[in-house]
C-alpha cells in the first residue's frame, strides 16, 4: 500500500536550507561528533561560523568535509559563504554584501599560511608566517611585521610617514583556517582603505578579537568599479 508523508514545513525546510543543508555529525574515530556553532569578533568584525566542522586541523589536515557556513559583518560589508574542507586545503565560496562573488582558499606549507584567489573583483594572495604578513589585495602590497602581539608597517604619503597596525597576532594565529580565510583578507582591505581615508596621518589600529567594532556601509568600496592602485595613488612604501 502507497504511504503518503506529509509534507515538512515551509518554515523548516527554509531554515534547513539556510543552514548549510542541515549538516549532520561528523564521524572523528569512528563516534559521531555534533557541529559547532562559533562566533569570532574583533576590529571590525563580527562573525557566526555556523554547522563547523568540530575538529578541523590546519589547513592541510587532510579533513575532507562540509564546514558548514560563515555569516556575519566585516568592515560593514555583509558575508555569506560556505566552507568546504578539501584535504590538502579549505575552500570558501559565496557573497560579500549580496551580490559580489567571493572564492578563497587557504593551505598551508612549511608552518605558514597562503590565502588565495579573489575578494569581489579584487585578486587576493596572503602569506601568513609567524611573524610576518606579506602579498597583496588588488593593486595593493602589504608587507607587514611582527611587532609584540601585532603586524605593523610603515608607508609614506606625501613624505609623511604612516603606521599600520593589526593588533592581535596571536588570535588570528588561533582562528581556524576557514574564519581566517574570509576574515584576514577583508580585514587588510579595511585597512588599505582606512589607510586612503586618512592620508598624511596614522590610520586607527584594527585587529583581532578584543571587544568587537564596526565600520559604516561602503567602507571596502566593493560597489566602485576601480580599484586603488597603492603604487599611483600617493601611498608608497619607503624604500630599501
Amino acid at each position: 500500500m502507497l504511504t503518503l508523508r506529509r509534507p515538512l514545513p515551509l518554515g523548516w525546510l527554509s531554515s534547513c536550507l539556510f543552514v548549510s543543508g542541515c549538516l549532520g555529525p561528523v564521524l572523528i574515530n569512528g563516534t559521531p561528533t555534533p557541529r559547532k556553532n562559533l562566533e569570532y569578533g574583533g576590529q571590525p568584525y563580527a562573525v557566526r561560523h555556523l554547522n563547523a566542522h568540530p575538529q578541523p586541523g590546519g589547513p592541510s589536515s587532510g579533513v575532507k568535509e562540509q564546514g558548514g557556513r560563515i555569516t556575519g559583518m566585516i568592515c560593514g560589508s555583509d558575508v555569506d559563504v560556505t566552507v568546504k574542507h578539501a584535504g590538502d586545503h579549505v575552500e570558501i565560496y559565496g557573497v560579500v554584501e549580496n551580490q559580489h562573488t567571493t572564492t578563497l582558499q587557504i593551505a598551508e606549507t612549511e608552518g605558514f599560511h597562503t590565502i588565495t584567489g579573489s575578494l569581489a573583483f579584487r585578486e587576493v594572495k596572503l602569506q601568513l608566517f609567524g611573524d610576518r604578513l606579506r602579498g597583496f589585495i588588488g593593486r595593493c602590497p602589504i608587507d607587514m611585521k611582527q611587532e609584540g602581539d601585532a603586524l605593523v608597517e610603515t608607508v609614506v604619503s606625501s613624505g609623511q610617514p604612516m603606521r599600520l597596525q593589526l593588533n592581535g597576532l596571536s588570535t588570528l594565529w588561533q582562528l581556524p583556517p576557514a574564519p581566517q580565510a574570509i576574515i584576514l583578507p577583508m580585514v587588510v582591505s579595511c585597512l588599505i582603505e582606512k589607510t586612503f581615508e586618512n592620508l598624511g596621518r596614522n590610520p586607527p589600529a584594527l585587529g583581532f578579537g578584543g571587544p568587537i567594532s564596526a565600520q559604516p556601509p561602503n567602507t571596502l568600496r566593493f560597489a566602485t568599479p576601480s580599484n586603488r592602485d597603492c603604487g599611483s595613488d600617493s601611498v608608497q612604501r619607503p624604500g630599501p
